[in-house]
């Protein structure tokens, strides 16, 4: 659980001493708290702080420290803004940026509601699952509105028809990285043409095509471009081929409803900062973006060499993977449910309607 100076004392919330022990029965360790704070994950004295989590003067007020929850252990170049321009500012505010890693929703729900991490980015599979189970998480921020996962295929699979009655490998079930292989599989061979694997991160992926544990892996456009150039493989498909899998609400920034609406303002102003470094990302230098996007996040992004990520982030631009003002609009949260209806994913049952969305 993060612990905030006493005069930081902003991302507090009243749920979570009675959320606790559901969030330690969902997630093992993420129910624990540490000593010397109180149940709700803050120090007893506010430090001046007013409830909406503004200063006495009206100016938002900064932690000393953020925790992020992601999906994966490493990160693909979609996250450039997030280590980029956003970490930038939020070293102006004198607060630090920190991740921890989950693998699905529920525990990064759990750790959410113990406070071990303040917020995070899930993919839209997530979102619906943890309002589905009755999570309360609400969307502060647009992240990604396409999907940046491509097929790479071994060096002996030239067409798809090569890879029919194959193993691909995806990152998890409820992954963006399964939703693009579902989707290519369909369009190309029919849904059941070839098995999808589970396989955390796209190091390992990568590594179980290499030998030749798997026939294609669903991977980062920059880890599979690092493939071609080491000559594991060849992209055989990308998503901005596919006419579905593009405008969607691929992944949203998330935090618990009582959370937000206790530091509405501090949200709102973190919004519109993913907003700004958004912007910063698609308009400036290649080479100066990947420099301090690479620097910020230092062993978060694999070394894969300045030309590969520089190609990776020139086409991410090029189809838009960022909403420029950080919204989720609610045509791309329903195109979203459509195809995760299409291939499976999720039952018409299960959609939900844009209530969790505050911006």
């Amino acid at each position: 659980m993060v612990a905030y100076p006493n005069r930081r004392t902003v991302l507090k919330s009243t749920v979570g001493a009675g959320l606790v022990g559901v969030a330690g029965c969902l997630g093992d360790e993420n129910g624990e708290t540490d000593d010397g704070e109180t149940d709700d994950g803050t120090s007893d004295d506010d430090g001046g702080a007013t409830d909406d989590g503004t200063g006495d003067e009206g100016d938002v007020a900064f932690p000393d420290e953020i925790q992020i929850g992601v999906p994966s252990p490493t990160e693909p170049v979609y996250a450039f803004p997030i280590y980029g321009d956003f970490q930038s500012q939020l070293d102006e505010h004198g607060t630090s940026l920190e991740r921890t890693m989950f693998n699905g929703f529920t525990p990064m729900v759990a750790a959410l509601m113990s406070g071990e991490i303040d917020f995070g980015y899930l993919t839209v599979e997530g979102i619906v699952g943890a309002i589905n189970e009755g999570f309360p998480i609400v969307a502060f921020s647009g992240f990604l509105d396409e999907y940046v996962f491509v097929m790479i295929a071994s060096p002996e699979i030239d067409t798809w028809e090569d890879l029919e009655g194959g193993r691909a490998a995806t990152h998890s079930p409820n992954s963006m990285s399964t939703v693009v292989g579902e989707v290519m599989i369909d369009e190309e061979l029919g849904s059941d043409a070839v098995d999808l694997i589970n396989i955390l991160g796209a190091t390992d992926r990568l590594a179980a095509l290499e030998a030749d544990e798997v026939d294609a892996a669903i991977v980062p456009y920059s880890a599979a471009l690092n493939a071609e150039d080491e000559g594991i493989g060849s992209i055989l498909a990308a998503p901005w081929e596919y006419e579905k899998l593009q405008s969607n609400l691929a992944s949203a920034w998330i935090t618990l409803e009582d959370t937000y609406d206790e530091n509405t303002d501090l949200y709102r102003t973190m919004a519109d900062e993913l907003s700004v470094s958004y912007e910063a990302t698609y308009d400036g230098d290649l080479s100066e973006v990947t420099e301090q996007a690479l620097a910020g996040g230092g062993e978060v992004f694999p070394d894969y060499g300045q030309d590969i990520w520089e190609q990776s982030l020139e086409t991410v631009r090029e189809i838009d993977v960022w909403p420029r003002d950080g919204d989720i609009p609610t045509e791309n949260l329903e195109r979203s449910q459509d195809l995760l209806v299409e291939t499976g994913i999720l039952e018409e049952d299960d959609r939900i309607d844009d209530g969790f969305i505050r911006i």
